[in-house]
C-alpha cells in the first residue's frame, strides 16, 4: 500500500505487567505507517457496533468470521443495523 488512508489494520496487544495483563488496541494506516488512534485498559472489552458509538470510539474493528458464517449477508445487515442504531442514538 503506497498511498495513505486507503487500508487501514487494527490488533490488539497483550502486555504482562506486575499488575495483571493490560490490552494495547491500536489502528495503523499501512500507506504512512502512522498510527492513527489506540486505547489502553486492563480488560478486553467487546462490545457492539451500537454500544460502541454510544461510548464515542472512533473506529470499529469488526472481528466477526463474517465469510464463515452460516449466512454472511445477515451478518453484515445485522452490524450495520447496529451501526444505524448507534449513530440514530446520537442525535
Amino acid at each position: 500500500v503506497k498511498e495513505p488512508n486507503k487500508v487501514w489494520m487494527a490488533d490488539i496487544t497483550y502486555i504482562s505487567t506486575s499488575e495483571g495483563w493490560l490490552y494495547l488496541a491500536s489502528v495503523m494506516d499501512l500507506g504512512s505507517r502512522r498510527i492513527k488512534g489506540w486505547a489502553m485498559d486492563d480488560q478486553k472489552r467487546v462490545v457492539t457496533a451500537q454500544e460502541a458509538i454510544q461510548n464515542g470510539t472512533d473506529y470499529i474493528v469488526v472481528g466477526r468470521p463474517i465469510r464463515k458464517a452460516k449466512d454472511p449477508i445477515a451478518v453484515v445487515e445485522s452490524i450495520q443495523s447496529e451501526i444505524e442504531k448507534g449513530l440514530t442514538s446520537l442525535r
